[in-house]
């Protein structure tokens, strides 16, 4: 296997070695703690899929995380991957090394998460979320209609009578901003 040659650590270990001492690697963990929670939680409310270590980009400088290709935004990593990907976002060896010993409990992640989300659903960092996925849910280049969402013609109706039309949006496209609406008012994104 693959993941047999890497070693579990190795993220870890390049940032120790990019540190000037403990103190910095600290802080560096502290830096990518923070930027991987809050990716986490933009992430699930936006839907972005297909997070592994190739879409990510590590500023060295600071160890924060810059995300890249955003291909499966909106849910299509649901419906359109090979291997659907069901869980909320991507917390893998690679990444919990880094934050090791602190990984499980500790609170690195879980604090920042909470504020993070309790930053994007004040009304106007959620309003302003909604307004930017309007923007892209019109684009006329980027095909956020794919089929293969997992809604009925009844869940479709009633999404479509909740929102007013604002551009040529198809059932699948509402479903899709119902969602992130539905998460960023502390909902399951289903019910």
């Amino acid at each position: 296997k693959v993941t047999e040659l890497i070693p579990f650590d190795l993220l870890r270990r390049q940032l120790l070695s990019v540190s000037s001492g403990p103190e910095a690697f600290l802080m560096l963990r502290q830096n990518f703690a923070k930027s991987l929670a809050c990716l986490s939680i933009s992430s699930y409310i936006l839907g972005i899929g297909d997070r592994h270590l190739e879409n990510f980009l590590l500023r060295q400088t600071d160890a924060s995380l810059i995300p890249i290709d955003f291909g499966c935004s909106f849910g299509i990593g649901i419906s359109m991957l090979i291997y659907p990907e069901l869980i909320p976002f991507r917390f893998s060896r690679q990444l919990t090394s880094v934050l090791a010993p602190l990984d499980k409990h500790s609170g690195l992640l879980s604090h920042t998460m909470i504020q993070c989300m309790s930053a994007l659903r004040n009304a106007e960092s959620k309003e302003l979320l909604l307004n930017t996925m309007e923007v892209f849910m019109n684009e006329k280049l980027l095909d956020w209609n794919s089929p293969g969402d997992a809604i009925n013609e009844q869940e479709a109706e009633s999404i479509n009578q909740e929102r007013p039309t604002v551009g040529p949006w198809s059932n699948i496209t509402r479903f899709r901003f119902h969602v992130a609406s539905a998460k960023l008012n502390g909902m399951h994104p289903i019910s």
